[in-house]
């Protein structure tokens, strides 16, 4: 069993384990090429095997439209490596070349700022998360001085819906605490 924590923001902490590593290079090596961006390709790989060891009965999906199939619901996952722990302030972002293609009901949002805990930071709907972003052109300087170098949508982290409830934890298969490596 491996320990997880809520965090005082309500995300959650969890530990990415040498299996969840070892099953996300695995994945990576017989990918396909042409379906991931290579400087991305590990780190959403990192974020689906994290996702399949939470939600045991969740199906992994072959192609692009959404990774996986949970209780008839078609979830993507969206990963980032920070170089700090998020924060609300923060965004959660989907490239806009993607908005068309990933056909699914629900994202589901990662970040990550080394490779031993990722924070499981919430989710929205497909719908919700049009409704609510702010697309933000190639080019755009944000005010960290980054500049995208693609067209992007952003929503704070503040509006994803949270794991944490107990009721929520329950529906998502949250138990005590603890989840187990298959």
């Amino acid at each position: 069993m491996i320990q997880y924590q809520f965090t005082k923001e309500g995300y959650i902490k969890i530990p990415i384990t040498q299996q969840i590593l070892q099953r996300a290079k695995q994945r990576e090596f017989k990918a396909d090429k042409r379906t991931y961006l290579e400087a991305n390709r590990d780190i959403g790989f990192i974020g689906e095997e994290i996702y399949q060891t939470i939600f045991h009965d969740a199906t992994l999906m072959k192609g692009y439209e959404y990774d996986f199939n949970w209780k008839d619901f078609r979830i993507e996952i969206k990963t980032k490596k920070r170089k700090v722990y998020p924060r609300d302030s923060y965004e959660a972002t989907i490239p806009e070349y993607t908005m068309d293609k990933e056909i699914c009901d629900i994202f589901v949002f990662f970040s990550f700022v080394n490779r031993t805990d990722a924070y499981l930071l919430g989710w929205i709907t497909h719908e919700d998360f049009i409704r609510k972003s702010i697309f933000r052109p190639k080019g755009f300087r944000d005010t960290n001085g980054v500049v995208y170098k693609e067209g992007t949508y952003d929503l704070k982290i503040l509006h994803l819906e949270r794991f944490n409830s107990f009721l929520t934890c329950c529906a998502f298969g949250f138990d005590k605490g603890e989840y187990e490596l298959e």
